[in-house]
């Protein structure tokens, strides 16, 4: 017998169990992320997108599952690098967007760390790094956003004992 649609923490428990379960595909996801950043492709896109959406999601399930962490978390979700995740998460998922933390660009910053030819004379191949600007001018390679988000987030969960049990 069928008694009405599943509640939405039944629709994701199927998929994650409970935060911990989530940071740990952010970490996951972060893996595939740095190695993508090495190449300017289709696919970086969608490993950028895959490491901020779990960083974002983070907030919704620590808030379902431990609301008394609300002032803590709200500190948290301040912070530049987890909040420039929820910026472009909501970015790649909205076509209107309420910024939260004012990500202006996300552009490409290239780099040629030792001069314009190898030592045959040949050009260097250029490198490049992911760039987050923030509308006050400040400036984030994303592997640094990356290190910030997970390690912020690591320690909260230590911080306030945030464990793998099933919560919800």
């Amino acid at each position: 017998m069928v008694t009405g649609p599943p509640k939405t923490t039944q629709i994701a428990r199927g998929i994650f169990d409970n935060p911990v379960a989530l940071l740990h595909l952010a970490y996951a996801r972060a893996d595939t992320l740095r190695i993508e950043l090495a190449y300017s492709s289709t696919e970086t896109w969608i490993a950028l997108f895959e490491f901020v959406m779990p960083i974002n999601a983070l907030r919704d399930w620590v808030k379902a599952s431990r609301p008394e962490l609300e002032l803590e978390l709200n500190k948290l979700i301040k912070q530049p690098a987890v909040a420039a995740c929820a910026d472009i998460a909501n970015a790649g998922k909205h076509i209107a967007v309420e910024r939260r933390h004012n990500v202006h660009t996300i552009s490409h910053t290239d780099m040629v760390p030792w001069g314009t030819s190898n030592a045959a004379g040949n050009p260097e191949q250029r490198v490049w790094r992911l760039c987050v600007e923030l509308d006050d001018g400040t400036r984030r390679y994303m592997e640094d956003i990356i290190d910030d988000a997970l390690g912020l987030w690591s320690e909260f969960f230590d911080r306030h004992a945030v464990v793998g049990s099933a919560e919800l």
